[in-house]
């Protein structure tokens, strides 16, 4: 049973039309639309309406938990039949098993964005002539690259974690900046090192501090520098 039947079904119990279950937050089409699988209610839209039937959201989250779980399976499935299916030159069947793995992908909230872009790029080595399109549309790695420059970072690898930075898509948040940092200290290059602990700085974070009391040590300007080391006191 669906998300949707499970709730038509507490709906009817409780005696309670899609207006009156719906109230002032829910627009009656959007309740029209889960009861009937067109659409998923989000886990706000879910918890409001579990409480005005007097449900655990549990209730309506369990058999969809089984169905998720066993539509996660045929997608991984059909990965790896994909994969194999690519590395032995078979390129449409690959390509087929990759849409049946988007199919049974999209009825799972368990299908993550790492697996989507597996399936990506699986689908552009078996469709090369829409491989440039098929890229643009892989979900950002972000995550992935900030936590490898942390760990070159730590094998003082300043370099590697410039580049692996660079080529994040959101270059604009606090860990970037700080990260960055960092990596620029590691290649000697202070006075960019400054530039990018200076924009944590401007948002508040105090960890830039330390920081930039080191660069501008070793840009042996010593007043701002002892500056920065008052402020962390």
């Amino acid at each position: 049973m669906t998300i949707g039947q499970r709730l038509k079904e507490a709906r009817l119990a409780a005696g309670l039309s899609q207006r009156q279950l719906c109230g002032d937050t829910i627009t009656r089409n959007m309740l029209s639309q889960i009861e009937n699988g067109v659409a998923r209610p989000s886990m706000d839209t879910l918890q409001t309406l579990a409480k005005r039937l007097g449900k655990p959201i549990s209730y309506f989250l369990e058999e969809q938990s089984r169905d998720g779980e066993e539509h996660l399976i045929k997608a991984l499935q059909y990965l790896e039949l994909a994969e194999q299916a690519v590395a032995q030159g078979r390129l449409p069947y690959a390509a087929s098993l990759l849409e049946d793995c988007a199919a049974a992908g999209k009825q799972t909230p368990y299908f993550l964005p790492v697996l989507e872009r597996r399936r990506l790029v699986l689908l552009a080595k078996a469709r090369l002539e829409a491989a440039e399109e098929i890229l643009a549309a892989l979900p950002p790695m972000d995550e992935e690259l900030l936590l490898r420059a942390r760990v070159a970072l730590t094998h003082q690898e300043g370099a590697l974690a410039a580049a692996l930075l660079d080529a994040a898509q959101d270059q604009k948040s606090l860990e970037w900046y700080m990260l960055r940092g960092q990596a620029a200290f590691q290649q000697e290059e202070y006075r960019a090192a400054v530039e990018f602990f200076q924009q944590v700085e401007k948002a508040g974070d105090t960890g830039a501090y330390s920081w930039l009391e080191q660069c501008y040590q070793r840009l042996e300007d010593y007043k701002i520098a002892y500056h920065y080391a008052c402020k962390q006191k």
